[in-house]
């Protein structure tokens, strides 16, 4: 997907329906209804409280409908992390500490990897 498209589908989130023109806003429900997959490259600060220190990872996620995604973190190390979420089971990949985990996710905790999909692609 294009920086174009990207940018025109977070304006899209951000925008209130009720600011929007009546007349163009089913033309853009349809437009994004129809997107299936999206992939975006990111850049995250987050703060340490422990240590006192903000830590930036950067990286790129991909969603696919109906409940898959993919999150990929390089951190300032270079240290590779991913997350996979096929539907039914979560994985992570630490790179740095060379393992692989797989969880089963139990009603409630699929549930809500899938609305995180839904979130971004609807």
């Amino acid at each position: 997907m294009t920086k174009v498209w990207m940018g025109l589908l977070l304006w899209s989130l951000a925008a209130s329906p009720l600011r929007a023109e009546p007349k163009l806003l089913p033309q853009y429900e349809n437009m994004f209804a129809s997107i299936e997959h999206l992939s975006v490259d990111f850049a995250q600060t987050s703060y340490k409280k422990l240590r006192n220190r903000s830590v930036l990872r950067t990286g790129n996620a991909h969603f696919s409908k109906p409940s898959m995604f993919r999150w990929n973190f390089i951190s300032e190390s270079g240290a590779v992390e991913e997350y996979y979420f096929n539907g039914d089971k979560l994985t992570h990949f630490s790179e740095k500490d060379k393992i692989v985990n797989h969880y089963n996710t139990n009603a409630g905790l699929a549930k809500e990897l899938n609305e995180v999909v839904n979130l971004v692609l609807d």
